[in-house]
């Protein structure tokens, strides 16, 4: 009967571990999808992803100042507002960065709260001859 329990215990600690790594792969799958911003004159504009921005920072924010040239010249109305690509996509991208470091944190959490129960409750060997 106990061994049962052990066992139970056993699984549910390993599914934990196992649950922290899915949320770590998927968070880091979350930094390769592209962050979208709406400007006047460009509905739905592509800030790029935070994997890309972490990979390239200048290359990425040059991007952005340049677009934001164009659609200031085009939209006055844009450069008095600071509604342009360079400070919003910033923003959006580095507020998406943080959720993704927050979820791997929180995963490597669950990660280590499963290692350190069942070596806690079992041992690192569990030997039940002694």
């Amino acid at each position: 009967m106990a061994a049962d329990v052990d066992i139970k215990r056993k699984r549910q600690l390993i599914m934990l571990g196992a649950a922290g790594v899915a949320v770590i792969v998927l968070a880091l799958a979350g930094s390769f999808f592209p962050v979208h911003a709406s400007f006047r004159g460009e509905p739905s504009y592509n800030c790029g992803s935070p994997f890309h921005r972490w990979r390239s920072p200048n290359a990425v924010r040059n991007q952005w100042g340049k677009d934001s040239l164009i659609i200031g010249a085009a939209y006055h109305g844009t450069r008095i507002t600071h509604k342009t690509p360079l400070p919003v996509c910033q923003d959006r991208v580095q507020s998406r960065t943080a959720i993704i470091k927050t979820v791997v944190v929180l995963g490597v959490l669950m990660i280590a709260a499963a290692f350190g129960l069942y070596w806690h409750l079992f041992g690192f060997i569990y030997d039940p001859h002694v």
